[in-house]
């Protein structure tokens, strides 16, 4: 299929690409995506970073539910019907803003996909130009079990680092069933928050890219996993600094005494907009409280803390998080 975004409003200049989609049993395959039936399970490729998916994403104020229009076209000399699988609300209750039209054969295969707005302005569109009916083998349509890799963490030396090893657990300042672990390992941050019985964890190598992140859904089932393992690069300090000045913490002239240590407040995040982070922070570093909003607001205290060594046994995910079972792979 061929793919272009805005071509038509002509807004930005215009991405077109084509892209190979192949379908065998439940899994379908685009490009370097991979899909388990419809919203089961989708794993995103990026080549040094991989995602992992249980379930559809919703949008608020969408419309899902797909409804036949009736009307059919032909196209590459197929018969096709056209589909209207989604709308965008302006509000709950609000006018359309926008639709997603798929026309589909009988036999399930889409020639062609178009994102329209209210003015009929047609803002994204895929389109067949070759179908082979064939036969296709589960190793051209689902993703290798090697696609979710190892934590490998002892592949990057620890270096000496300002903030000690410790660990740290903290609650809402309020009766509220939660609770966050984090863990300090040298350049390695291990933090596990549960509230109720959702799960979210995140595992970070100092300021850099190589990150782990994962989140269980309402019922406590894994959700979503992302991995990205680039290495650290050199920091190009010329180029940098300004960035680094722009988002360096700023103290806050405010201090105070958690579990008999003393820590002072600190803008996390002053050059971000849409964000807001505050952090307590004592002279080596330890986050003793936290304030933070991005859509929702949270709230955490320190109830223990302990500078300790830490083993790198103690900054791994666990196991299970990383079987492909976990994630619908056969």
């Amino acid at each position: 299929m061929t793919v272009r975004k805005f071509h038509e409003l002509k807004i930005w200049k215009p991405d077109e690409h084509d892209t190979l989609i192949t379908h065998h049993g439940d899994w379908t395959r685009v490009g370097s995506s991979y899909y388990l039936g419809r919203h089961q399970v989708s794993v995103e490729d990026f080549g040094s970073a991989v995602s992992f998916r249980r379930g559809e994403y919703r949008l608020s104020y969408t419309d899902y539910e797909p409804r036949n229009t009736r009307e059919q076209q032909i196209h590459l000399g197929e018969i096709c019907t056209i589909w209207d699988i989604e709308r965008r609300l302006l509000s709950e209750r609000g006018p359309v803003s926008y639709s997603s039209l798929s026309c589909v054969t009988d036999d399930g295969i889409e020639l062609w996909q178009r994102t329209v707005d209210a003015k009929g302005n047609v803002w994204s569109s895929r389109e067949a130009i070759h179908i082979e009916r064939r036969p296709v083998a589960d190793s051209e349509v689902a993703p290798r079990r090697d696609l979710l890799p190892e934590w490998d963490t002892d592949a990057l030396t620890v270096t000496e680092q300002n903030v000690p090893d410790y660990e740290t657990r903290m609650e809402p300042p309020k009766g509220r069933s939660a609770s966050r672990i984090t863990r300090r390992h040298g350049p390695w941050q291990f933090v596990d928050q549960i509230v109720g019985v959702r799960r979210r964890i995140e595992i970070k190598y100092g300021s850099s890219t190589l990150r782990l992140n994962y989140q269980s859904d309402d019922a406590g089932a894994p959700r979503e996993i992302y991995i990205n393992r680039a290495l650290p690069k050199p920091i190009d300090t010329a180029s940098s600094s300004e960035a680094a000045k722009k988002f360096r913490p700023q103290a806050l002239d405010k201090s105070e005494i958690v579990l008999g240590e003393s820590c002072r407040w600190f803008n996390m995040k002053p050059g971000v907009s849409d964000v807001s982070e505050l952090a307590c922070l004592t002279s080596d570093g330890i986050t003793l409280k936290a304030v933070s909003s991005w859509g929702t607001s949270e709230n955490w205290i320190a109830v223990s803390l302990t500078r300790r060594p830490v083993t790198i046994d103690e900054i791994k995910p666990p196991a299970e998080l990383l079987m492909p079972q976990t994630w619908g792979i056969p």
